[in-house]
Parts: structure tokens; sequence; C-alpha cells
């Protein structure tokens, strides 16, 4: 599950560092899992597009701009692994919305 971007300005640089390395870990687990299923997944080239639809499903509903603020460290993953090629908007264009789901909160991606 995403965070929230107050949740991450609240954290020692330390446990940032650390959320950042588990969505990096996370993602190389989801494209293993993919490539091991199905085809190889194309890297970004140098200065493309990318559609990036987000779905978190949340606890609570927070404002747009806590929600996208949060999703930093996710992009930056993104970026790492070169499914995108820059978390510009000129190099991704992205939308993320939240649904309410108090059981199972997770994050879905789609590229």
């Amino acid at each position: 599950m995403t965070l929230t971007n107050n949740e991450l300005l609240r954290m020692h640089y330390i446990v940032l560092h650390k959320l950042n390395d588990t969505w990096r870990w996370e993602i190389r687990a989801a494209i293993n899992d993919w490539e091991h299923n199905n085809r190889k997944i194309p890297l970004a080239e140098w200065g493309s597009k990318r559609e990036i639809v987000i779905i978190s499903y949340r606890h609570n509903p927070t404002d747009p701009d806590n929600l996208h603020g949060g999703l930093k460290p996710l992009l930056d993953a993104l970026t790492h692994h070169r499914l995108i090629w820059d978390d510009r908007t000129k190099n991704a264009s992205w939308t993320a919305h939240q649904e309410i789901d108090r059981k199972n909160p997770r994050t879905y991606i789609s590229i």
C-alpha cells in the first residue's frame, strides 16, 4: 500500500531509504513474475512516453495532493527498473485514483 505524502515527510531518512528499497524489490519481483509467465517486458527507450494508471485501495480516503506526493517512491522504483524513462510529465503521463477497501489495502499499477 502506498503511503501519503504527510507520512513520507514525517519519516526518518533511513526509514524512507528502506521504503524506497522495498518498492524496488516489489517492482523487481513483479517483473520477474511477469516475465516468467509471459514475455519479456520492453524497457523504456530514451525520451519515450508511457501511460501509467495507479489505483490505491485504501482504508480511508485522502486528498489528491497527499496521494500524489506519496507515490514518489513508487515512481522512482519504476524509473530505476526502466519501466518508465523518467517521472517527469513529458516522459510519463500518469493518473492516480483511490478507492476504499478496508479489508485489503493495496496498490494496482498499469503501464
